[in-house]
């Protein structure tokens, strides 16, 4: 077979040292000297594939193409895409980053590399299953025995174990680069767990919209087959006699690197989207942990690293796998995709010994080469790197955060004799490989300009055995994730870099045919008209996050408008005594100190800013002291009112939609795209109050009122989109406990203590206004403005869906659907505290709550009533943790924000980092 090559109606070469820019073009574009470009010839013409996107990027324009670039990164937040990487010890959300001119790939080309690709992979499962079952090739001689069975991803657990179907390796990842001489050449294997299948799935679904005209006319093979065949192979790989697989995604959590993808994969899939601790062996299976109890899973797409999965047999101490998985695996019980110790293969080491191995295995010669490679646990190979070593690039056997691949060339020499040492100390750990000068790929800078960066394509490739694929079994993605360089002279392309992606677009003459994700033909036979429903078992984990979802949206629109009100105030003169507004003032910060968890009116002090005790626990009697007299000093009350946009205060505005949005983005695959956008306006306000400085309230009304429309447009959609279902309820039952909860401590804040003259009338005004209440208030009472009145409105009103008795009514219709935790012939404990609530508030009246003591100039029976009904609110939500979130590491408003495994790099997806043998000398 011959070598992967450009096709020969390609153009291609080594373009001219010193070429000049390319003119005539929408933007002037250099490629670098001495490589291979994709976008230019060797005598400095366009290609023949990129005419196309050439005429488009002349009608563009640099304004064009900066145009284009701010639809993408709208679109993509819009999305939710993201890649999270790890600095100072914590896990930070970086946007995801899509080039607006897509990578270009001629058919015939494509059609070269994919049979390349596939050859590739069918070569490295025949040596996964060699070494996991006879080691022939060992005993042989043909790979040395110390380069696997000292590598740490050969798990020895894992021997003789089998996988079901023709190919262990269910899902694999080749990087290629095409090099000086614009040879395909293979530069990564990934085999543990693949990442990038979903940012390619994105991209392809952003830049189809963006270059719409472009994308059609183009032919550009579609996605849409590949996804099929990753369906038709997880049905396949299902343990015999399981017609209807449960398949269940494992992600190491929302802190790890790739965490979108995992997400935006299940959504598109359909599977479960699951983590460790959801799931459990018992009786030689494989469980979810739901609210409805136990429900057998049938195959596992782990996005797990190996030695991470089974802390049993493996890394003991994970809390990122599932005790006993190996086992049942092992037993044939479950199908575990890809198989446990497939990462050995992933040894660069191996990557110079598959050109002699390739005719051995398969009778034909390597089609697509890697770098030459040395191994250093061979004398020879160890002479070689330490005598070459400048002009190699060194990578360590198994990469960790203190040992990534480097490029000596850029080493002093200090650096340089310390990095020989240690290859001389442990010359089996590390391997020396050609540097491969990448091609280059135009892409768009921050002027509207194309430049040319280096560039790597990740190829994809899935066990199809219905010969639609280029052979071997296999079916290979038209097209892939392309990675581009932080700039031309990048010498590792990572996704954990400042580089960006490209879409890849496979182009032909003729129009691409639409195709369908979903299983059709004799193999898998249509279902009859009726379908009966596949139970959707919810976990405890995501459940309780939809929950905190429910409650900080809840929290943070209450909060929003009782900050609008006291801004109100603040906007108008305040005169003193009875007839101004100042003691009113100081009361709704007061009362913004007892709703949000802290006291505004005085600055706080180091302990109480940093304080983590949860809010919901705070007592049922937290209220200003009688008597309470503040000075107006209004200076000090804008300051104490920025304090709520300070993010490290328990219960701020900012600390709510801080949490708010790392519940999104725990439960992404439970919402939709229009949610997502929600929750980006959501995500981009809350940057902007971050960045605000802590004195400065300019501008603040504006950024309000835009949190106020999400906020509101997310209530509305979950409202009318979300199918009534376990996950709706906890939603839902969340934002009513709040809003319930919120109310009480905001009317016993505001209302126990008697107000003379205005004040008063001030005061039950804006706790209308707060509450949404104030037309249907006016419309009832006409002129007279009266305590009684107001709290029969908010507190008893069954037809206003702002009153306290509405959100316990439809607390006790929730209650009573999600699934029961003891005998269906007695209440819950959590329906019997809502029963108990609702019975205490209807033996009771407005006209009693609203009678004031004439000694104390209290509202005693307010007081008691509500801190009764707070006490019982806050026993509610303690009942709730412990019936259905009890293995949630949360507090009463999220759960801690910083929990165990905050950087998820140890059980991070396989194929996330760099791109090692790729480098610009």
């Amino acid at each position: 077979m011959t070598s992967a090559t450009a096709a020969p109606s390609e153009t291609s070469g080594i373009s001219t040292p010193g070429h000049a820019p390319v003119t005539g073009s929408p933007v002037d574009y250099a490629p670098i000297p001495g490589r291979t470009d994709e976008y230019l010839g060797p005598d400095g013409t366009v290609r023949t594939r990129w005419k196309q996107v050439e005429a488009e990027l002349a009608g563009l324009g640099p304004s064009g193409l900066l145009a284009r670039k701010t639809e993408v990164a709208r679109l993509l937040r819009n999305e939710g895409a993201t890649y999270n990487v790890a600095r100072d010890g914590l896990s930070y959300r970086q946007p995801w980053a899509l080039d607006p001119c897509p990578l270009i790939i001629e058919e015939a080309s494509w059609s070269s590399l994919e049979t390349a690709v596939a050859q590739r992979v069918a070569l490295l499962d025949l040596i996964l299953a060699d070494i996991y079952g006879e080691r022939r090739l060992l005993g042989e001689g043909r790979i040395p025995a110390e380069l696997v069975l000292g590598h740490p991803g050969f798990l020895r657990p894992c021997v003789g174990t089998t996988s079901p179907g023709a190919h262990r390796l269910f899902l694999t990842a080749v990087d290629v680069v095409r090099d000086r001489d614009g040879e395909f050449r293979a530069v990564g294997d990934r085999t543990q767990a693949p990442s990038g299948l979903g940012y390619a799935l994105v991209n392809r679904t952003i830049l189809s919209r963006v270059l719409p005209n472009l994308h059609r006319e183009s032919g550009v093979e579609r996605l849409a087959g590949f996804f099929r065949s990753i369906r038709a192979a997880v049905a396949a790989a299902a343990p015999e006699g399981v017609a209807e697989p449960r398949v269940v995604i494992l992600t190491p959590g929302p802190l790890s690197e790739t965490y979108f993808e995992h997400a935006y994969l299940d959504s598109y899939l359909g599977y479960a989207l699951v983590e460790g601790r959801d799931l459990v062996v018992n009786n030689n299976r494989v469980w979810l942990r739901s609210l409805a109890g136990f429900d057998p899973v049938d195959v596992v797409i782990r996005r797990v690293d190996d030695e991470w999965c089974d802390p049993v047999e493996l890394r003991a101490g994970s809390l990122l796998g599932v005790p006993g998985l190996l086992e049942v695996a092992r037993r044939g019980r479950v199908a575990v995709i890809n198989p446990l110790g497939s990462g050995v293969v992933e040894d660069p080491a191996l990557t110079g010994m598959l050109g002699a191995l390739a005719p051995v295995l398969l009778g034909e010669e390597l089609a697509l080469r890697g770098p030459e490679t040395w191994w250093c646990g061979d004398p020879r190979g160890l002479s070689h790197v330490l005598t070459h070593l400048e002009d190699l690039m060194i990578l360590p056997v198994q990469p960790s955060p203190s040992a990534r691949p480097v490029s000596a060339s850029s080493l002093s020499t200090g650096d340089l004799d310390g990095l020989r040492d240690r290859i001389r100390d442990h010359p089996s750990e590390w391997v020396g490989q050609e540097v491969i000068e990448p091609s280059t790929s135009p892409a768009v800078n921050k002027a509207g300009m194309l430049e040319a960066r280096p560039t790597v394509l990740r190829t994809f490739v899935v066990s199809d055995e219905s010969g639609d694929g280029p052979g071997h079994g296999l079916r290979v993605l038209p097209g892939g994730l392309t990675r581009l360089g932080a700039d031309s002279d990048s010498l590792i392309i990572s996704s954990r870099s400042d580089g960006t992606s490209k879409d890849t677009w496979v182009v032909s003459a003729e129009p691409a045919l639409q195709q369908s994700p979903w299983l059709r033909g004799s193999r898998f036979p249509a279902r009859p008209a009726e379908v009966s429903e596949i139970p959707s078992p919810l976990p405890g984990r995501v459940a309780a996050q939809l929950f905190v979802l429910g409650r900080t949206a809840e929290h943070a629109e209450l909060v929003i408008r009782l900050i609008r009100t006291v801004l109100a105030r603040l906007d108008q003169p305040l005169g003193v005594g009875v007839d101004g507004g100042a003691e009113s003032l100081q009361v709704l910060l007061a009362a913004l100190g007892t709703v949000s968890g802290f006291d505004p009116v005085s600055e706080p002090d180091e302990e109480d800013a940093t304080s983590d005790s949860p809010r919901g626990e705070a007592t049922a009697t937290e209220l200003p002291r009688p008597g309470f007299e503040p000075e107006p000093d209004v200076p000090i009350d804008r300051r104490a009112l920025t304090l709520l946009l300070d993010a490290g205060v328990d219960g701020s505005l900012a600390f709510s939609l801080g949490l708010l949005v790392d519940a999104a983005y725990s439960v992404r695959e439970q919402l939709s795209s229009d949610t997502w956008q929600l929750v980006g306006d959501v995500e981009e306000e809350l940057a902007r109050l971050r960045n605000r400085p802590p004195t400065q309230l300019v501008g603040v009304q504006s950024s309000l009122q835009r949190l106020l429309q999400a906020l509101l447009a997310l209530a509305g959609l979950s409202a009318e989109n979300m199918e009534r279902d376990s996950a709706w309820l906890f939603l839902d039952a969340g934002r009513r406990l709040e809003r319930a909860q919120s109310l009480v401590r905001l009317l016993r804040s505001v209302l126990t203590l008697q107000r003379a003259g205005v004040v008063e009338d001030l005061l039950v005004e804006s706790l209308l206004k707060t509450s949404e209440s104030l037309i249907i208030f006016r419309r009832r009472s006409g002129s007279m403005m009266h305590v009684a009145g107001a709290i029969d409105l908010l507190v008893y009103d069954q037809a206003n869906p702002r009153s306290v008795i509405y959100q316990l009514d439809r607390l006790v219709d929730q209650l009573a659907e999600l699934p029961r935790q003891s005998s269906t012939h007695r209440l819950a404990g959590e329906e019997q505290l809502v029963l108990e609530t609702t019975t205490l508030l209807r033996l009771t009246d407005a006209g009693e709550l609203a009678a004031v003591d004439p000694d104390s100039q209290r509202r005693v029976k307010l007081e008691s009533v509500l801190g009764r009904v707070d006490h019982l609110l806050v026993d509610l939500l303690d009942s709730l943790r412990l019936t259905y979130f009890a293995h949630e590491r949360l507090s009463v408003m999220a759960g801690l924000q910083h929990s165990l495994g905050q950087i998820a790099s140890p059980g991070r997806p396989s194929g996330d980092g760099p791109t090692a043998a790729v480098a610009a000398r």
